[in-house]
């Protein structure tokens, strides 16, 4: 597994008792432990909380957590809590990437791994066959939305399930684990949760690596198509300079602006692919290829892709973005902006239409307000990133008295170039995190190129 693909990782990873061995931290119990895909016994436990934290006697949720202990060093390092994006994916999935690529990052501190509420295979997981597996743009079906919502109102109180949930859910674990401070690495939607985190419990974190950071004020999936439309921009560029892509793709920019989807694909749904394509560095240098197949018709790519979202619990990701998204966005005023990309406004218009037919909860108004704070922050950001643009992460840090922001060239959305230098300033920045971050060897890092 690269460190690339930890932002993306989605398989469900189950903890089987290794030997009786115990260890207890306050309420929460870790056992000796094996995960599918690691070499070495990690700590696996559950973290049990209540759903609704003014009823503690109601329903319990149990919280599936692995840790991976802390390598190389002999005094006691700051823990490391991984806060994953979607909404929706659940942080035990990268067991096996800080057990290999990003082991490195073990000398820093223990890792961390806890599924947030709503999340994974466990029983506090909303999982609903109706909208799993299946891409945000297709999880329109009213029919398919009331049976989800009806089966899972027998387990589960939507209510209790947003970002401020998930971060008072991380203070019981690090109570519960005995940790005085914790380091956080948040990838996407996760930075709004680490920001949420930062506002709520200053005082019990050491450092903070924010990758594709959302700011506050930021609602999903309002800008999109505007921020996509910006990376393909500058892909059409770099081929334009590039005298092998401009040799094979002479007319590429006429071919994009032209691109007309046939009859029997539905437009949004090509449109999210081609949008999710950018979301890794190769596949937005392969794009030139991709806009010259299907212009001249070939969408077999298209057809044959599989399914996006896979491994997402769609059900927690529309109870946060019904919720602490879309009431904030200014709908026509974003459509309007959308209609002038080639993407269109389907993708945004798709999500305002499901969230109509989902409970809606109300949120606090501090969530949409920028976090002042003095935790150290490192936010990394992809100049290609079609997401969370660096644009994102400097409003982000703007009243974070100890940020600094690192933007990485030809970076997309998922930390997929310069690994080895993007894992190195991470470590350093984790080790000592008041010291200016050395980021040179980016200079020399390898692009994928534009074909």
């Amino acid at each position: 597994m690269t460190f690339a693909r930890l932002l993306i990782a989605m398989i469900a990873i189950g903890c089987a008792r290794h030997q009786p061995a115990r260890t207890r931290h306050a309420a929460l119990e870790l056992h000796t432990c094996t995960v599918p895909d690691v070499q070495e016994p990690l700590r696996c436990g559950t973290l049990e909380v209540p759903e609704d934290r003014a009823h503690p006697e109601r329903r319990r949720l149990a919280l599936p957590v692995i840790v991976l202990p802390m390598l190389g060093r002999r005094e006691r390092g700051v823990p490391l809590f991984e806060l994953m994006g979607g909404p929706g994916a659940a942080a035990t999935t990268a067991a096996v990437a800080f057990a290999t690529d990003l082991k490195a990052l073990r000398d820093t501190g223990d890792i961390v791994l806890i599924d947030q509420r709503g999340t994974g295979t466990g029983p506090a997981s909303l999982a609903c066959p109706e909208l799993d597996d299946i891409s945000a743009d297709r999880v329109a079906d009213a029919a398919a939305l009331r049976r989800c919502e009806n089966a899972l109102a027998a387990r589960a109180d939507l209510r209790f399930y947003g970002t401020v949930e998930a971060a008072r859910d991380l203070e019981q674990a690090r109570i519960a684990l005995g940790y005085e401070r914790i380091n956080i690495e948040a990838l996407s939607y996760g930075t709004r949760l680490a920001q949420v985190y930062m506002r709520m419990f200053p005082s019990r974190v050491h450092a903070a690596v924010l990758f594709g950071t959302m700011p506050p004020d930021a609602h999903v999936p309002e800008d999109f198509a505007e921020t996509a439309q910006r990376v393909v921009d500058a892909i059409l560029e770099d081929c334009a300079r590039e005298p092998e892509c401009r040799r094979a793709h002479p007319k590429l920019r006429e071919q994009f602006a032209s691109l007309a989807v046939p009859s029997r694909i539905d437009r949004t749904a090509f449109t999210e692919w081609l949008r999710h394509r950018l979301y890794s560095s190769q596949g937005a240098a392969q794009l030139p290829t991709t806009i010259a197949a299907t212009a001249a018709g070939d969408f077999s790519a298209f057809e044959g892709a599989p399914q996006l979202g896979k491994g997402l619990r769609n059900a927690l990701n529309l109870t946060i973005t019904c919720s602490e998204d879309v009431p904030a966005i200014d709908v026509p005023a974003a459509v309007a902006r959308s209609r002038k990309t080639w993407f269109g406004a389907g993708r945004l218009e798709r999500q305002v239409a499901t969230c109509a037919d989902w409970p809606r909860v109300p949120v606090p108004r501090e969530l949409y307000e920028p976090v002042a704070t003095d935790v150290t922050v490192l936010a990394i950001a992809g100049e290609r990133d079609p997401v969370t643009p660096p644009s994102y992460a400097e409003r982000a840090i703007k009243r974070m008295r100890n940020a600094q922001l690192i933007r990485v060239p030809g970076m997309a959305h998922e930390p997929d170039v310069a690994v080895d230098c993007l894992i190195a300033i991470e470590r350093a920045f984790l080790r000592e995190p008041m010291k200016r971050v050395d980021a040179s060897c980016l200079a020399t890092a390898a692009l994928p190129h534009v074909h």
